[in-house]
């Protein structure tokens, strides 16, 4: 998973929540197909937590990666230093 492919899930989501929407609030009544929506607007949403999620992960092992190679930085200066003496 990418930021491009969570841009593009987000972006079809907007323009389904923003955009589609609109026929349905200005609907004098009922809509026949109003469910079909409803569930693509349902699966955009869980499509897009989904995406959402796996990028929170990856931020947090990235974190956790860099925590880990300063660490290591750390300990092969203090290593340099004692070898020098």
């Amino acid at each position: 998973m990418n930021l491009g492919e969570a841009e593009s899930g987000l972006e079809r989501l907007h323009q389904c929540a923003e955009k589609e929407l609109l026929p349905y609030l200005d609907a004098k009544g009922p809509s026949e197909d109003f469910n079909e929506f409803r569930t693509k607007l349902a699966g955009l949403t869980r499509y897009f937590h989904n995406l959402h999620n796996k990028l929170i992960i990856q931020i947090s092992d990235m974190v956790c990666l860099v925590a880990v190679l300063k660490q290591f930085q750390a300990h092969l200066v203090t290593t340099e230093s004692l070898t020098e003496i």
